[in-house]
Formats: C-alpha cells, sequence, structure tokens
C-alpha cells in the first residue's frame, strides 16, 4: 500500500513538473515578435525618443544626485521661480543639448543597424564582431556624455532652495513644508523663506517657526531674528532653544 502510494505521488510529481516547464517556456520568448524591428535593440517607441533628443534614462546619475536637467527645469519654471535670465540660459543649454543628441542618437541607431546587418547577413566574426561593438559603444557613450554634460551645468545657474524644491517637485526627497503655508500668508514668500536650506528651521523646528512667525507677522523679521549668528535673549537663550529642537 505504501509502495503504491509513493508511486502516485511521483507520478504526480513529475506531471507537475512537466506542466510547469511546458508553461515556463511559453513565458520564457519576451523576444518574440522583435524579430521584425528595425533596429533590434530598440522599440519604435526606444527609436522615438531618442531621435526627439529625449534622455532615455541616460543621464540618472545626474539626475538622482542633485544635476537637475534643462528639459524639467524649463517644464518647471513657474514653480522653481526662475528669474528671465535663468529661464534664457537654461533654454540655451537645452537647445544645444538637442542638436548634439540628435546627432549622436543617430550614430548610435547607425552602429545597431550594421551590428544587425552583420549578424542577418551571416558575414561576422570575432573581428568584425569586435569592431561593430565598439562603433555603437563609442556613440552610445558620445551621446550620455551630451546628456550628462549638459545637467552637469545646471547648479551654476541655480540657487540651492531652487535645486531643492526642484528635487520635492520630481518626487526625490518629501518637502519639510508640505503642510502648506499658513493662512494669511503669501505661498510664494513662505517657500521662499521655508525652504529646506534655511538655518532657522533647523533652530525652533516647522511648528516653532510657523507660531513665531505668526507672532512677528513679518517672516523677513523672523529670519534675522532666529539667524543662529545672531542669537536673541544672549547665549542661555540660544542654548535653550537648541536643546529642544534637538540634533539636526
Amino acid at each position: 500500500m505504501r509502495r503504491s502510494v509513493l508511486a502516485l505521488v511521483l507520478l504526480f510529481g513529475t506531471a507537475v513538473s512537466a506542466e510547469a516547464q511546458h508553461a515556463g517556456h511559453g513565458s520564457a520568448a519576451p523576444y518574440a515578435g522583435q524579430q521584425t524591428r528595425t533596429v533590434t535593440s530598440f522599440s519604435e517607441q526606444d527609436l522615438a525618443e531618442l531621435r526627439r533628443a529625449g534622455g532615455w534614462g541616460l543621464a540618472k546619475p545626474a539626475e538622482l544626485n542633485g544635476y537637475p536637467g534643462p528639459a524639467h527645469l524649463l517644464g518647471l519654471a513657474r514653480e522653481l521661480e526662475l528669474t528671465a535670465e535663468q529661464e534664457a540660459r537654461i533654454r540655451a543649454v537645452f537647445e544645444a543639448l538637442k542638436r548634439r543628441a540628435v546627432a549622436a542618437a543617430e550614430a548610435w541607431i547607425e552602429a545597431e543597424v550594421a551590428l544587425d546587418a552583420a549578424f542577418r547577413e551571416r558575414r561576422i566574426d570575432r573581428e568584425e564582431l569586435d569592431r561593430l561593438l565598439g562603433r555603437a559603444e563609442a556613440a552610445r557613450k558620445a551621446l550620455r556624455f551630451v546628456h550628462l554634460e549638459a545637467h552637469l551645468e545646471m547648479p551654476a545657474l541655480l540657487g540651492p532652495a531652487q535645486i531643492a524644491r526642484y528635487e520635492e517637485l520630481r518626487g526625490y526627497r518629501t518637502s519639510r513644508c508640505a503642510g502648506g503655508p499658513p493662512p494669511g500668508h503669501d505661498p510664494a514668500m513662505w517657500r521662499r523663506h521655508t525652504g529646506p536650506s534655511l538655518a532657522p528651521l533647523s533652530i525652533v523646528g516647522v511648528a516653532g517657526a510657523e507660531a513665531f512667525a505668526d507672532a512677528m507677522g513679518d517672516l523677513e523679521e523672523f529670519r534675522a531674528v532666529a539667524d543662529v549668528e545672531r542669537p536673541v535673549g544672549g547665549q542661555g537663550a540660544v542654548d535653550h532653544l537648541e536643546d529642544a529642537a534637538g540634533p539636526g
């Protein structure tokens, strides 16, 4: 009896395993249909993105580490309160980026087309493969350089508070002022004076800053009074504020 049960278990397990393998074969063909692509390495959406000078994720090391992209900056010009001069200079960088990126993208696409053709026409060996890959990688590097170089220029055109605000708007950091301005305060002025980079907030905290600003009725005066370099009430009062606020 025990042998019969064991045989049935083994038979059932084999059938399940075979079924799983068969199902796996169907899902293990993610390239099906891609053999008809114009360029096998790129979808039509990829090609359109590259040919319009889209970022294609090539500048992530800059974008995610405090170096904003010119296209996104222009799209957020109002929220970032860019000056006319800032916007003009950023736009000039962006227009130059587009011209260079389109040319570099075409060179990369052509290199990938050549690689496809060499395999398709069975006229490739190790030496030719090395040459074609070198051409494709050089073109990709050139395109990536164009995008990253544009990001590299942005911090010099912006203020620290604008960069911090950009990162909030893009979802890279949480706003310390997510609750919005207190009633009766001008939103633009409130953002300017309660940005993440201001020292007063690190002393008295957001809630204390809002209460103090309400009492004073003037955020500009609040900055002067709460500035760590100009303490009010003597050193003992500053020590008391720092102890209450805690580290950071």
